[in-house]
């Protein structure tokens, strides 16, 4: 496995190993310090290698898996597959060339919607009920290979951006795992991504944190709650200006009589296209 200092491989280690098929190896990031190679150490401490230790796992700690150093530590492993696990980079064809069956990704999104370095913050601010996981082969072209084997899961309404990557990491490991009887045919199997239907995010933006009126209720709750953090600000536009709350309360879908925007006390209420939200505003210095 391919990863980095980041909960997405933590969870994805740690649902592999439970799952009875801990990595072999396990390259993940490392700051500017030397490169160490041989079993991992008891004393480091990044969740997924401490996991990984407790299996015989060899850490591989390289700041650039495309060097030809890491390759090289890649050719002694000898891997039969990799997966990528949230690496930072691209994996080269050097790095594919290094496993027999190749390269597989796992991206927390159902391929081909939502490509991108940041699916889950995307599919939540869709207000979406239902998410998945994809692993997929991993080609030149980010997160547009064919597809392995997808797994969808629901999306409560308030689910936060960590608990839900943590369910699509596992659910998309999980499936992975139980398709590693078959893996080979799998692979040669794969179904190519309907590019018709693909989407493409970026990084979000200021400007992707204002929702309009437009939206329904839900989905303003599903997104603010979502991806909401200690010092998030979200506007709100609507027909009575723009409104800018800390956080969401909840949600009603019934039809209600009363103003776009009503304030009572510490909250306020906004009428959408559907249904209404409660929301905490903010606070003014």
């Amino acid at each position: 496995m391919l990863g980095s200092r980041s909960a997405f491989t933590d969870h994805a280690v740690s649902a592999l190993c439970e799952s009875g098929v801990p990595p072999v190896a396990l390259m993940i990031g490392a700051d500017l310090a030397p490169r160490a190679q041989g079993p991992i150490p008891v004393e480091v401490r990044t969740p997924a290698v401490r996991v990984a230790a407790t299996h015989g796992t060899v850490l591989i700690r390289a700041t650039n898996p495309n060097h030809p150093d890491a390759i090289a530590a890649l050719e002694r492993v000898g891997p039969d597959l990799i997966l990528l696990a949230c690496l930072p980079h691209v994996a080269g064809r050097a790095i594919r060339q290094t496993a027999r069956l190749g390269v597989l990704n796992l991206h927390p999104s159902t391929l081909p919607r939502f490509r991108g370095p940041d699916p889950v913050f995307w599919q939540l601010r869709a207000g979406i009920a239902r998410a998945g996981a994809t692993v997929h082969v991993a080609t030149g072209a980010v997160d547009a290979g064919p597809i392995v084997v997808q797994r969808r899961l629901s999306v409560e309404p308030g689910i936060g951006a960590g608990a839900l990557t943590a369910r699509l990491v596992r659910g998309g490991i999980h499936a992975l795992v139980e398709a590693l009887p078959g893996i080979e045919r799998r692979i040669r199997e794969a179904v190519p991504q309907d590019e018709s239907a693909a989407t493409r995010q970026s990084w979000p933006q200021a400007g992707d944190f204002r929702l309009e009126t437009s939206w329904t209720a839900e989905r303003a709750y599903r997104f603010i709650e979502g991806v909401r953090g200690p010092a998030t600000t979200f506007t709100v536009i609507g027909d009575e200006g723009e409104i800018e709350v800390e956080r969401a309360i909840g949600f009603d879908l019934r039809e209600q009589p009363g103003p776009a925007v009503e304030r009572s006390g510490a909250t306020v209420t906004i009428r959408f296209s559907e249904g209404v939200l409660h929301a905490v505003p903010r606070r003014m210095p």
